[in-house]
């Protein structure tokens, strides 16, 4: 039966990608196209509260921003996609970045992507993510080239790398790099790390 709460959105799975879990987010396969469905009675799950606009995705909801120091807010949930910031100066964060259930339950889930987040144009300290499980990157959790973001408040678990930094200084506050390959790896870079745990 059709049910109204179940929204579609495009997304970047290949076709034929195996299903291994539907949590509230989840991919599926519809007529050769592959859609991503959120579960929800409500609205759409990703907030560009700056421009009040409405996303399904991370991903959709930064290529649609606009304006430099755009505030773009995600609810909990398991987002399965890689983002890349494409050099746009927005602030992304969680529900509530400095509460760790809210973090530890906003995952940015990569699997089946080298990269999960991607910072490699030219991204500075006003490039913001805060408050988020960033995992299943089979090469980088967080990548950064001739970038400097700004990252706060998350979690790096479950990639070959936490961080991999290439002629990048971002500034790295309040997270958590564990249970990674490598925690971080540098290249001509010099990250500002305060108050964080790296194992």
């Amino acid at each position: 039966t059709y049910d109204s709460s179940l929204r579609a959105c495009s997304n970047t799975f290949a076709f034929g990608s195996v299903i291994s879990q539907f949590p509230m987010n989840g991919e599926i396969v519809n007529g050769g196209t592959v859609v991503m469905l959120v579960i929800s009675n409500g609205p759409e799950t990703v907030h560009n509260i700056t421009q009040d606009t409405h996303f399904c995705s991370i991903q959709s909801a930064i290529d649609a921003s606009e304006n430099d120091g755009d505030e773009i807010i995600v609810d909990v949930g398991v987002y399965f996609e890689a983002i890349d910031f494409k050099g746009k100066a927005i602030y992304l964060h969680s529900s509530n970045p400095g509460d760790p259930t809210v973090v530890s339950n906003t995952i940015i889930d990569g699997t089946g992507y080298s990269d999960v987040v991607t910072c490699v144009s030219q991204e500075d300290f006003d490039t913001i993510i805060s408050g988020f499980t960033i995992t299943g990157g089979t090469n980088n959790g967080i990548w950064s080239v001739k970038s400097s973001a700004t990252v706060t408040h998350c979690i790096m678990i479950g990639n070959d790398r936490g961080m991999w930094n290439e002629y990048s200084d971002p500034m790295v506050f309040n997270c958590i790099i564990s249970g990674n390959g490598i925690g971080v790896n540098n290249y001509k870079s010099s990250p500002t790390v305060i108050n964080c745990t790296v194992a």
